[in-house]
């Protein structure tokens, strides 16, 4: 009888360790899932910020193309103002810089 107790107790014990490294082995998967939905999420994050960076660098990429081309113009319809304009800005600029 005291045997069959401690057969019983051994099979007892043996299904919990066994029971116990299951557990172990499914809490690692989960937190490699975890681990993995995590970095898709974040990998997404990057992927949309890296579009709307894009975006935002085209839109000033072309505004900034417009903006030469509505200078070069003026430059181009009133060049004689656009060289006094030049000069005066030059003059100032000299006189900031000798202070």
């Amino acid at each position: 009888m005291a045997q069959r107790r401690r057969k019983v107790a051994r099979n007892g014990l043996e299904a919990i360790q066994d029971e116990l490294a299951t557990l172990g082995d499914d809490v690692a998967s989960l937190g490699n899932t975890l681990g993995e939905v995590a970095s898709d999420e974040a990998r997404a994050t990057i992927r949309s910020i890296r579009e709307r960076l894009d975006r935002i660098a085209g839109d000033a990429q072309s505004a900034t193309r417009a903006g030469v081309g509505a200078i070069e113009d003026r430059i181009e319809a009133n060049p004689f103002a656009s060289i006094a304009v030049a000069l005066g800005v030059g003059v100032i600029l000299a006189t900031i810089m000798r202070r």
